[in-house]
């Protein structure tokens, strides 16, 4: 099932499911009075399905919620592929729900599987870490749960089945909001930058030299965004300007462009129709696993990345990074930890991504908040990161992977 599917369903359907289950939640639990007592609390589910570049950003509140509750259970409950993103470092155990590829008889099917397992465990508190959902919102809701906690979003109508409610800001960065879930409960939390995924033990990216040919050091660039918005990419022919600037001006640097399965076509196109004349561009988008993609980023010179996940995994590691935002606001999403320069242009219609409309774009503008960042100030801010570097590494003597 398509993304824009799952989207509409998501309204269409969930719209009246919450206000069906608010009204009998009114009707045979009106006094019902919730009360959090963290010393009841043995066992939590924390949900947060979509956005690996997100999922790193709440890094900060699992760490808070280990933190506090050390001889909790705690489970995550994510989109299948994302569960290695922190793979054993904060949680007990890990549930997966797949998203693509499935029909809406099986959706519904999974979707009451999954219901039912949650309820036969038995959570005390739920965390719904979804801002614009109301699949997580009914689940959480059906989980049975003593304690659901989720976001309060004007229009969103599904904030009605959480007994604890953080109210959503469009001034505030999304990881100091997803902190908020356990300070509105309470629970004393501490400011901490996003930590690093986890990365499979052994795995270093030696493997890209050896079998793609590329060379140490190099520059990963990441052309692509996720589904959940296509438009948050930067034109094909800014980054040719900046890829042949590099390979101009350091032509020691490999530059690796990165994406999944579903990004190869899109890469590979943009190889072949810009990039066929330099030598030193290699192509792994959809060679990589999750873990893969980590180290490629973990150990690059730079990464130059649109507004998504790789720019966030690239933060939390410490790297250099040069990314791009235009739908989306930088004060919610800017990648935290790490040395950056984020390029936004603020136009006037700039941020249009906006949680009050399920997030959905309809660009007016030509995607101008993107076609009118400076290449030559980025190129500029490109070649101050890599002239650091060489002095920082004595020239071509480059450090050992």
């Amino acid at each position: 099932m398509k993304f824009n599917t799952l989207r509409y369903l998501d309204r269409k359907l969930g719209i009246p499911l919450c206000y069906f289950l608010y009204y009998f939640k009114k009707v045979f639990f009106r006094h019902k009075r919730i009360k959090f007592d963290r010393n009841n609390v043995k066992k939590i589910l924390v949900i947060k399905i979509w956005g690996m570049g997100s999922i790193i950003l709440a890094s900060p509140l699992f760490f808070n919620l280990r933190e506090n509750f050390p001889e909790t259970e705690i489970w995550f409950l994510t989109k299948s592929g994302f569960e290695r993103i922190y793979s054993g470092k904060f949680f007990n155990k890990t549930e997966t729900i797949k998203v693509e590829g499935i029909g809406l008889f099986s959706a519904i099917i999974d979707f009451l599987k999954l219901t039912m397992k949650i309820r036969r465990n038995k959570f005390d508190l739920v965390i719904d870490l979804e801002i614009v959902s109301r699949y997580t919102a009914i689940l959480s809701y059906l989980s049975g749960a003593k304690i659901k906690v989720g976001f309060e979003v004007t229009g969103q109508n599904k904030d009605k089945l959480y007994d604890f409610k953080v109210l959503y800001h469009e001034s505030k960065h999304i990881s100091e909001m997803f902190l908020n879930t356990l300070k509105i409960l309470g629970v004393e939390t501490t400011p901490h930058n996003p930590l690093p995924p986890v990365l499979a033990n052994g795995i270093d990216p030696s493997f890209i030299f050896n079998k793609y040919g590329a060379e140490k050091p190099y520059v990963a660039v990441n052309i692509n965004a996720s589904e959940l918005a296509h438009q948050r990419r930067l034109a094909l022919e800014q980054f040719s300007l900046i890829i042949k600037n590099i390979s101009n001006f350091f032509p020691e640097y490999s530059i690796i462009l990165i994406g999944s399965k579903e990004d190869t076509d899109y890469v590979g196109g943009f190889k072949n129709d810009f990039l066929g004349e330099i030598g030193n561009v290699f192509d792994l988008s959809g060679k990589t696993n999750l873990n893969e993609l980590f180290s490629i980023l973990s150990y690059a010179s730079l990464v130059i990345s649109n507004d998504s996940g790789p720019a966030h995994a690239a933060s939390s590691f410490g790297v250099p990074l040069v990314v791009f935002f235009g739908p989306e606001s930088p004060i919610i999403y800017e990648p935290k930890g790490g040395e950056k320069t984020v390029f936004y242009s603020q136009i006037h219609c700039s941020p249009c991504i906006s949680v009050y409309k399920d997030k959905r774009i309809k660009c007016q503008s030509d995607a101008k908040c993107l076609a009118n960042l400076d290449v030559g100030e980025i190129n500029k801010k490109v070649v101050e990161y890599l002239k650091d570097n060489r002095i920082k590494n004595n020239g071509n003597n480059f450090k050992e992977i």
